[in-house]
């Protein structure tokens, strides 16, 4: 690792990047050369690896760390929305733009655009981001007019887009000016040693006590992590619910919680019922609020998980539906 200016990287809270590992501290490392320039930045790793994190680490010790970042789940948009989501529209664009909207490289400013899983990115959103990359102008849909960007443009894959370039389902082009700056994420079964430190953090997050012993260390460090760090935060958050304050988490304790098996569509269904009626002990806003939230977790698992569906369903336009999802962080 080259020598480089030292740059304070401030992560609290949830956002504390946790390990000791030499290939964290080689990540902690990277992320302060990296922060120190504009250069395009490709992070890559598992589902789950904390690509996001990352991202937004080298953002706030950046020179654009005043201005605004903004994340766009290109895996999440369908291909009919990606361009009006990436660059904006103008009122009677498209059947339901009933007014301007400003895309995600305009509510950027100076700031950055964080892409993530650009990888699933159709091959008509990648020339266009290609051209935004070249030109340095977007064109909002339904405007005859280009606007100039100043951002920076990270963006994270769980896919292999070299191997994607060679299929032809990602353009070369595209894949080397976003890769000028390759950043690559282990699986958390590819640092072990991290993993009791990084549960204890999730479990001061959680404003619990409970104590991981040294069998709880060892089954937690064994076990393989699938969904890599978002799964053993999962996991603390089932402990901080599920075990009083004090509780000693040992082997037993944490295998009953990670291996059981979800709730049967029964139990789930009188779990929805519940809420719903403790719903009608709260305040307006708020039982209004827990009904949306409740709705649309209905209707989204009525669709499977198709948003075009779910909105034509509910009486909503895609975009609409989407704003609300995003509100109530339903994925």
């Amino acid at each position: 690792m080259s020598k480089i200016r030292k740059t304070a990287v401030s992560v609290p809270g949830e956002e504390e990047i946790v390990g000791d590992s030499q290939v964290m501290k080689e990540l902690r490392e990277l992320i302060k050369e990296t922060a120190i320039s504009d250069a395009r930045i490709l992070i890559s790793g598992e589902s789950g690896t904390g690509k996001e994190l990352v991202a937004r680490a080298i953002h706030r010790s950046s020179s654009r760390a005043a201005f605004p970042f903004i994340t766009l789940n290109c895996a999440a948009i369908p291909d009919t929305l990606i361009e009006s989501e990436l660059f904006g529209h103008r009122k009677g664009a498209f059947t339901g733009a009933s007014s301007d909207r400003r895309g995600k490289f305009e509510l950027a400013g100076r700031g950055a655009v964080f892409l993530d899983e650009v990888g699933d990115l159709s091959p008509g959103a990648q020339a266009k981001l290609l051209r935004v990359i070249q030109e340095k102008r977007i064109e909002p849909l339904g405007s005859e007019q280009s606007l100039s960007v100043d951002v920076r443009i990270l963006a994270s894959t769980n896919k292999n887009l070299a191997a994607s370039c060679a299929a032809g389902r990602f353009r070369e082009d595209l894949f080397y000016r976003l890769n000028v700056i390759p950043i690559g994420l282990p699986p958390l079964r590819e640092r072990r040693g991290d993993i009791p430190a990084l549960f204890r953090h999730f479990l001061s997050l959680m404003k619990t006590d409970m104590e991981l012993v040294p069998g709880g260390e060892a089954f937690l460090s064994s076990y393989r992590w699938p969904g890599n760090v978002r799964e053993l935060r999962n996991l603390a958050e089932r402990c901080s619910v599920r075990f009083p304050p004090g509780e000693k988490l040992d082997e037993t304790a944490l295998r009953s919680l990670l291996l059981e098996k979800a709730p049967s569509g029964i139990h789930e269904e009188k779990k929805r019922i519940l809420d719903l009626r403790n719903a009608l002990e709260k305040g307006y806003n708020e039982a209004k609020e827990l009904f949306e939230q409740q709705y649309l977790r209905y209707q989204l698992e009525k669709h499977g998980g198709s948003v075009s569906r779910t909105a034509s369903a509910a009486g909503l336009s895609p975009v609409s539906l989407r704003a609300k999802l995003e509100k109530h962080r339903i994925k």
